[in-house]
């Protein structure tokens, strides 16, 4: 008839009844009574882009494939950093002009330092600036003027959105490049767990064939759960993971890799008048003086029921508690607001038995739940999967957090969209919690830091003189500086202070809750923006391995070439002289 469901009320309602992300699968065909409608199917359905130019992924589109993926990592295990560069290429051989959109979970803590496309086969440096100037000269150039841009900018709290348009019709293709520079996750003082950026949520499809290419290289031993990433000791005395994954494989809790960090010290780096040291300390955690677990009853959270509830026998002890489940219909008490006894964290797990997983819930009335039983000096911890579309007005939850800011400890059972964590984007309300293994040991971490007793360390970095950093520390890359600078924007948009959040950005070349990377194609488009691409020299780079390999044959033939000369002009050697206690030169003899 003449009655038409919105494509958002579609995605509503898929989510409602599946409990998955609309786009987490690839458009269906389109039937009629005599089968397949191909007209339809391929020049209508999906073939509009809705969310051209938009701040969403939105759906997949046809003909859109990602063809090549490579991460590139560098792991500096002196200051437990690294640093990755992810390389895609995508095609496109729908008729019509594609752009690509993808949201990257970036590592705990990281932030994007890096942003390149190829233009005409020239690599091309972004310019940083704030998020409304970069989105604007997206805007105009992707979708007016249907030339070369890419953008980065933030999507919630260690998210961004990559977009690049166009990827030419017909079997054209675009390549961009993206750096992250990420602290490692310190478990302990002696062991630093690497996580990879991952793609939670896409509008391209993946080809059959495609596989992620993975270099890794420390100075420090690595090791790997990747069956499919071998460990080699170079001969320089690097150390590297190299191989292929698909996405399954990458997209793994587990970390990357896992690096010994037997001598992690004071670290500094700086030039002319900036310098930043990077300590290592133990903090003592606040431990909350209540907690309210919210668990999502969505259909996909059936599985993980029950580590679920052995981790609630693991809250800790003395502290009051509470457990709801999200639920479309009514707020499910599995534990009213009591004192956290064994006892009742007992009776608490055992109700996970009865509790059934179904469709896809709205959690909102949860977290609202939740921050009226906690608010003071309470934390929540929010248990759920993707959260890809917005159920209900986000106004009143908003109000409530912003204005008495009860910490959310996130932890997202399954990859996916998070419309909820986005909304703070620029608070640090929500603590994103890294899935490194099972859910149940994620879990009980996360609780064993709520003990008077526990002990964490965290790297602390502070901008200081150069005639007071400590004698005793090592010299290491810049990333240290980036992390410092993510850290004291997020302090300034604290203190509402965005100009000069925006203005730490720009200089540090970073992508930022205030401050967004674009590529555009001509120094006209930039000059028209009000822009100015960073110079080559100032960003972080990874040499090929090839490169690599090229320097260390070049010193080595150096070297030899010159004690090859050393032999024929000079004809000495070292000896020690015994009798006398020294060394001396002696002649060599005429062999």
């Amino acid at each position: 008839g003449n009655e038409h469901v919105s494509a958002e009320s579609a995605r509503v309602t898929y989510f409602r009844v599946t409990g998955r992300p609309f786009n987490s699968v690839p458009p269906p065909p389109l039937y009629n009574r005599a089968g397949r409608w191909a007209v339809l199917d391929e020049d209508l359905t999906w073939d509009f882009d809705s969310g051209l130019g938009g701040e969403t992924v939105a759906g997949r589109v046809k003909g859109l494939t990602q063809v090549s993926s490579r991460l590139d990592g560098v792991i500096e295990a002196e200051a437990a950093l690294s640093y990755f560069e992810w390389t895609m290429e995508f095609k496109n051989v729908a008729p019509r002009n594609r752009e690509a959109r993808a949201q990257i979970l970036l590592p705990p803590g990281g932030v994007v330092s890096r942003l390149t496309l190829w233009v005409n086969g020239e690599e091309r440096e972004a310019a940083f600036a704030g998020r409304s100037e970069v989105r604007a000269a997206y805007q105009k150039v992707a979708v007016e003027q249907q030339r070369d841009p890419v953008l980065v900018t933030t999507a919630g709290p260690d998210r961004v959105l990559m977009q690049c348009f166009p990827v030419p019709a017909n079997g054209g293709t675009m390549k961009i490049r993206i750096g992250i520079t990420a602290p490692l996750v310190l478990k302990h003082r002696e062991t630093g767990l690497l996580k990879a950026p991952v793609i939670v949520e896409r509008n391209f499809n993946l080809s059959s064939e495609s596989k992620h290419a993975v270099w890794l290289e420390s100075d420090a031993p690595l090791e790997s759960s990747r069956a499919n990433l071998k460990y080699k000791n170079e001969p320089d005395g690097r150390h590297v993971l190299q191989g292929e994954l698909n996405d399954a494989e990458l997209n793994q809790p587990a970390p990357l890799a896992r690096v010994p960090l037997p001598h992690l010290k004071t670290v500094w780096a700086g030039a002319d008048d900036e310098f930043v040291v990077q300590s290592v300390e133990k903090v003592f955690p606040s431990v909350p003086a209540r907690i309210c677990v919210v668990v999502d009853g969505s259909q996909g959270m059936a599985g993980y029921f029950s580590e679920i509830a052995r981790s609630i026998r693991r809250l800790p002890e003395g502290v009051s508690f509470s457990v709801i489940a999200a639920s479309n219909e009514e707020i499910v008490v599995l534990a009213p607001l009591q004192d956290g006894i064994r006892a009742a964290h007992e009776a608490a797990a055992e109700r996970f038995d009865k509790l059934i997983a179904v469709g896809g819930q709205d959690n909102l009335p949860s977290l609202l739940a939740a921050w009226e039983l906690v608010s003071g000096s309470g934390a929540v911890v929010w248990i759920h999967g993707p959260q890809p579309v917005q159920l209900e007005k986000a106004a009143a939850f908003m109000q409530r957090y912003e204005r008495n800011p009860v910490p959310i400890y996130s932890i997202q059972t399954d990859l996916g969209p998070n419309r909820v964590v986005e909304q703070f984007d620029r608070q640090s309300i929500v603590h994103v919690i890294p899935r490194l293994g099972a859910l149940e040991d994620d879990l009980i971490e996360l609780f064993a830091g709520w003990h008077e007793e526990a002990q964490l360390i965290e790297c602390a970095r502070r901008a200081m003189r150069r005639e007071f950093i400590p004698s005793d520390s090592m010299e290491v890359d810049r990333h240290v500086i980036r992390l410092w600078a993510r850290e004291e924007i997020m302090r300034l948009i604290r203190d509402r202070k965005f100009k000069e959040a925006v203005a730490l950005a720009a200089k540090y070349q970073l992508v930022t809750p205030v401050s967004g990377a674009v590529v555009l194609e001509t120094k006209q488009q930039y000059d028209e923006a009000g822009l100015t691409p960073v110079d080559p020299e100032s960003v972080p780079v990874i040499p090929e391995p090839g490169i690599l390999a090229f320097i260390v044959l070049m010193m080595a033939i150096f070297a030899i070439r010159v004690a090859s000369v050393g032999k024929i002009l000079f004809g000495i050697r070292f000896a020690r002289d015994r009798d006398e206690g020294s060394w001396q030169f002696r002649q060599r003899d005429n062999d």
